[in-house]
């Protein structure tokens, strides 16, 4: 990567020099390239998103290794959560977002949680033909204190992000504001460079298990919020077998009863499922539940909200002597 930008080496080593190990459990090495990301000299943040925007996929190469070390550290960090962010350009491209179309942005985006910043002339500026980008995100980290330049509250969005355009506005003379909203997309654009997934749970009491990047790859989640589903795969000829899968079934209504799609991610078997659990989004279920010898009666839990570890699901603590007639689960965006 050294022969991409002048200087790149002296630049290394002030990152390593300004970045000790921190928090979040990254490594200096990871702390220092998320501050090389960011250093106004020699600009490699440019250089990398025009690369990452470019259709030659082969062009990314000489890249892969600080991708990945850049990639690592940042999915290390916390998501922001839901909150609006702020990204400037100087420049009129409204007439290139329709209200209502999505849009991926394949490169790297830095923005803030304080429009003030964008007011400044080395962002927006106040005057000229400009557009004001209204972004609620739910995916972006905080890299203040990773940062070369921390006054800028920078919140940075992962390349293949995938947006709605809600609304325009043009509020005053030269200034174009395009809102737009993060939305889950139609496939995985960008996987995590590590498994993320959900370690065993070591006692069934508990209802709230952080996801780790240690897991079993037939236990992990892609980074996919929403409703997952688990059970025993009883192929005998498949490395999970006997092993307690996890089937990602996403932002949907799913009947667990009915349905026959949760099939082990590593054979592509039929799994009974024996557990479920939610992921970064609100969810509510409802069903009939039989007691021996008895009618099936009707159930329903209201909607409940899922961070961004990993939350069972328990049905209200069913009886051993119950069985599920139906059981649906709906998950949707977190408000």
């Amino acid at each position: 990567m050294l022969k991409l930008c002048f200087s790149l080496e002296n630049s290394i080593a002030e990152a390593k020099t300004c970045s000790p190990n921190l928090a979040d459990g990254l490594t200096q090495d990871m702390s220092a390239a998320i501050y090389l990301y960011t250093m106004e000299s020699p600009k490699l943040y440019k250089t990398l998103n025009y690369t990452l925007r470019s259709e030659n996929r082969q062009e990314l190469k000489d890249w892969c290794s600080y991708l990945k070390l850049l990639l690592t550290a940042l999915y290390k960090l916390k998501p922001v959560g839901k909150q609006t962010v702020w990204r400037g350009v100087k420049h009129d491209i409204s007439n290139d977002y329709q209200i209502g179309r999505h849009y991926t942005w394949w490169s790297f985006t830095s923005c803030t949680a304080s429009i003030a910043v964008q007011q400044s002339t080395l962002f927006l500026g106040l005057t000229g033909p400009r557009t004001l980008f209204s972004i609620e995100c739910s995916n972006g980290r905080d890299i203040k204190k990773y940062s070369a330049v921390q006054h800028e509250d920078e919140i940075l969005l992962m390349p293949g992000l995938y947006l709605e355009v809600v609304s325009k506005l043009g509020p005053s003379s030269g200034l174009h504001i395009i809102h737009m909203r993060e939305k889950p997309p139609p496939h995985t654009l960008l996987p995590p460079p590590f498994i993320i997934g959900v370690p065993l749970r070591q006692n069934r009491k508990d209802k709230r298990v952080n996801l780790s990047d240690s897991c079993f790859p037939w236990r992990k989640l892609d980074g996919q919020p929403g409703i997952c589903v688990e059970g025993l795969c009883s192929n005998p000829f498949c490395q999970a077998f006997n092993q307690q899968v996890i089937i990602p079934i996403g932002l949907t209504k799913f009947d667990v009863v009915a349905s026959t799609s949760t099939l082990c991610p590593m054979c592509k078997k039929y799994v009974a499922p024996n557990a479920c659990g939610f992921t970064n989004c609100r969810w509510r279920w409802y069903g009939k539940r039989q007691e021996n010898g008895k009618a099936p009666r009707d159930c329903s839990g209201d909607w409940q909200h899922a961070d961004d570890a990993y939350h069972y699901f328990d049905g209200d603590s069913i009886g051993t002597n119950e069985r599920w007639r139906q059981l649906v689960l709906e998950a949707q965006e977190s408000l």
